[in-house]
């Protein structure tokens, strides 16, 4: 009989000591972890142009951010705490102007727990690497605006605007005419082409449903297809 009691005994004294650790494991876990709401990783892709992302970070226990592996010239963090247990973090990511992808993540960790918040920027398409405003691909060759030897004005009136590059030593002029007033990404329109030379018309094409592809402070990229594109200041 005392047997069975010293085995009782120690049985219940096990259930007491796992029961106990049990507890303390609770203690150092989070109830709520999450990014954005989710228990789960996120991944943000993102185009080329400058912008700002932002999340929130969900937490009741104690956290800690692991260093960004991510070169502070292309993007910078801020973080804000909005309650006792929410974080707000913002991302500032500059312009991709090179031909290769990039990315950088957060890992948070709480306990035994890790969420990660992921940024992917996509290296803009070949396309966009051209950044001399001009006619690219239309009959009679490309027209580039080039500094040194030409000028560039730009007419706005109500509904649309047009640009003007002017070569004064040879009075050719280029003009581009019917765009909208102001420009965005996904518009379409009919683009009108016109080169001159001391007053007469020497060459003239009207490109329909061209569409502006992208938009930045400086630049635009309009195009008609593979071959034939525009990139004017908005």
């Amino acid at each position: 009989m005392p047997r069975r009691i010293l085995a009782a005994a120690w049985v219940l004294a096990l259930a007491v000591v796992l029961l106990s650790s049990c507890r303390r494991k609770e203690v150092d876990e989070p109830s709520v972890f999450t990014l954005n709401g989710a228990e789960k990783d996120i991944v943000v892709g993102l185009g080329p142009d400058a912008q700002t992302v932002s999340f929130t970070l969900e937490c009741d226990h104690g956290w800690e951010l692991s260093p960004m592996a991510v070169d502070e010239a292309w993007i910078r963090m801020s973080q804000e705490r909005t309650s006792t247990t929410t974080w707000t973090f913002i991302l500032s990511i500059s312009e991709l102007t090179g031909a290769t992808s990039r990315s950088a993540s957060l890992l948070f960790h709480s306990g035994s727990l890790k969420r990660k918040y992921t940024v992917q920027q996509e290296a803009p398409a070949p396309f966009f690497w051209r950044r001399q405003i001009g006619a690219y691909g239309v009959k009679g060759g490309d027209f580039l605006y080039n500094p040194a030897r030409q000028q560039l004005s730009q007419l706005r009136y109500p509904g649309g605007m047009s640009f003007r590059i002017l070569e004064p030593a040879t009075a050719r002029v280029c003009t581009l005419s019917g765009l909208p007033e102001k420009l965005e990404a996904g518009q379409a329109f009919t683009l009108q082409y016109r080169v001159s030379e001391k007053g007469f018309v020497t060459q003239y094409e009207s490109y329909p449903d061209v569409r502006v592809l992208r938009v930045t402070s400086s630049l635009a990229w309009l195009r008609f297809n593979d071959n034939v594109y525009f990139i004017v200041t908005p």
